[in-house]
């Protein structure tokens, strides 16, 4: 894991017309600050659910304890902390037996569907980039009805041909940590 500083401030940024808005910061991410970058690894959950996480202890334990299977998927990598043009990842649950798993970039989206009593939150997963360089690539949430599923830009086509619907942007990932 790389670790890099970066300082935070309050900004709003918008990513081609995408509506991405970077999360403003508060008075304790004005400071400096050690940002640390985690893989965004997708497991299948018992159910046949979609469980993302970016923290390697939730990685094992998800494993170890809940008997998910990594997926093998390719999704890159999220800042642990907030900084300056990020963008929150929230993590929902659906309620019920069969657990799966939504991320948005929305506090507004998140709010309704915890409101809705469908959905629990469970923390912000990550931070993405409002921004575009070689160095990230737009990582995306698609859905075939059933389930909700994250991929790259790049890995779209071949989802669109088996079923999957764009469902929105999620910001930039990095290719390496």
């Amino acid at each position: 894991m790389r670790k890099m500083t970066v300082v935070a401030v309050a900004a709003t940024a918008t990513i081609g017309g995408a509506g991405l808005v970077a999360a403003p910061a508060n008075a304790s991410e004005i400071t400096s600050a050690k940002a640390s970058f985690g893989r965004l690894t997708e497991f299948r959950t018992p159910t046949g659910g979609l469980f993302y996480t970016a923290s390697a202890k939730e990685a094992k334990l998800a494993v170890a304890k809940y008997k998910f299977r990594p997926t093998g998927a390719k999704l890159g990598y999220l800042s642990a902390k907030p900084f300056r043009g990020g963008l929150p990842l929230y993590r929902l649950r659906t309620n019920g037996k069969s657990a799966n798993y939504l991320i948005t970039m929305s506090a507004k989206e998140r709010n309704k569907l915890v409101a809705s009593h469908r959905f629990r939150y469970e923390g912000v997963l990550g931070y993405s980039s409002t921004k575009s360089a070689t160095t990230r690539t737009l990582l995306l949430r698609v859905t075939n009805g059933k389930v909700w599923k994250l991929a790259l830009k790049s890995q779209y086509p071949w989802l669109k041909k088996h079923g999957y619907k764009l469902d929105g942007p999620l910001g930039y990932v990095w290719y390496r940590a």
